[in-house]
């Protein structure tokens, strides 16, 4: 979510690499930081990585939010309903653990500012900065932080 959509020029985190670092043995004995505080370009490989060597791939699903949760006592784990945001597919999914990840860092605010619409410039949100926007020559103003 947030290190995918926010892909503006200079993106990076404001923390430690190592907060973003997964303690199993068989990542971190693997992976170098190339510096401190890594660019959001980094962070993108760092996770494919993760994702790569933990076989996690077959196990994702994106573009899917979860509709519904419920914790079965009768048989001691979640019951995880989702629905795919292309398809409209819904899905049931059983599990021990659930950590919903909210991916509110990711969720686009746009400001209401009166004359915006009248503003004859490119207007990007972070959250949809596109890939290879050609910046020379040109003035950058920034709302908010």
């Amino acid at each position: 979510g947030t290190w995918y959509w926010n892909r503006y020029p200079g993106a990076r985190v404001d923390t430690e690499a190592t907060a973003y670092q997964f303690s199993d043995e068989r990542i971190w004995k693997e992976w170098d930081w190339s510096e401190m505080f890594p660019g959001q370009e980094e962070l993108q490989e760092y996770f494919r990585f993760v994702v790569d060597k933990l076989e996690l791939g077959p196990e994702i699903s994106y573009s899917t939010r979860v509709v519904a949760a419920r914790f079965d006592t009768s048989h001691d784990q979640w019951v995880v309903e989702s629905r795919n945001e292309n398809t409209g597919e819904t899905f049931l999914t059983r599990a021990r653990f659930f950590l919903p990840m909210l991916g509110t860092g990711s969720k686009k605010l746009i400001p209401n500012i009166a004359g915006r619409d009248t503003f004859k410039v490119d207007i990007f949100h972070t959250a949809e900065w596109p890939k290879g926007y050609d910046m020379r020559g040109k003035s950058v103003g920034v709302m908010g932080t």
